[in-house]
């Protein structure tokens, strides 16, 4: 029985040596993470497509701006600059002196220009929204500046001002014209007092006494 005894004891012994090294090592060993959950998340990621997709702008997007950098050596005058300063003294063309500019639209980059073409009806002018580029009949507009728009015909350029006489006078004529009537159903004679009145002078003639006496 004593040796019996000895022999269960010692396995217990064991066992509780063995169980005490692995729980020291579960509670200060150091962590790890099963890393072939991680792959699976990381594959899992990488196959779902993002919700929403970042659209870059094509390298041509960028054409204009590196083309006019300020910074650059070969760096040119504006050439709409240069056009006005050659327009000094030129004819306009029969073409151009049927289109009159009434405004000007320049918002980011982009340039309208509303003008009035005469059709050489009355009352039937055709008013319009042009761009650079656009065709007007025989004119081309080449470019639009603040208060002016400059024409191309057969190779030469004409202006349009923006405070041309010819059609400003005109547009000034036609508001005179169709200018409001009003009309009013006030009595004024109440409000306003009468001035200049006369009163006629009433003279009285005296009497003749008759000096016969019946």
């Amino acid at each position: 029985m004593t040796s019996s005894r000895w022999l269960i004891m010692g396995i217990l012994a064991v066992l509780t040596v063995l169980f005490s090294v692995q729980a020291a090592r579960t509670w200060f060993g150091p962590f790890q993470v099963d890393l072939a959950v991680e792959t699976d998340a990381e594959t899992q990621k990488a196959v779902l497509p993002p919700l929403v997709k970042k659209r870059k702008p094509p390298k041509s997007a960028y054409d204009a701006i590196a083309a006019r950098s300020l910074f650059s050596q070969n760096r040119t005058e504006d050439v709409t600059e240069t056009l006005v300063g050659n327009l000094k003294g030129a004819e306009t063309s029969r073409y151009a002196k049927r289109i009159g500019l009434f405004g000007v639209i320049i918002n980011d980059g982009e340039k309208m220009a509303l003008i009035n073409k005469d059709t050489g009806r009355r009352g039937s002018d055709d008013v319009m929204w042009v761009r650079v580029g656009d065709t007007i009949e025989r004119v081309k507009v080449a470019a639009i500046e603040r208060d002016r728009i400059l024409l191309l015909e057969n190779g030469t350029h004409y202006e349009v001002l923006l405070s041309d006489q010819r059609h400003s006078n005109k547009r000034s004529k036609a508001g005179k014209d169709s200018g409001p009537t009003v009309i009013s159903t006030e009595d004024k004679t109440d409000k306003e007092p009468v001035k200049n009145v006369k009163t006629p002078k009433v003279r009285v003639k005296p009497q003749k006494q008759d000096q016969a006496k019946d």
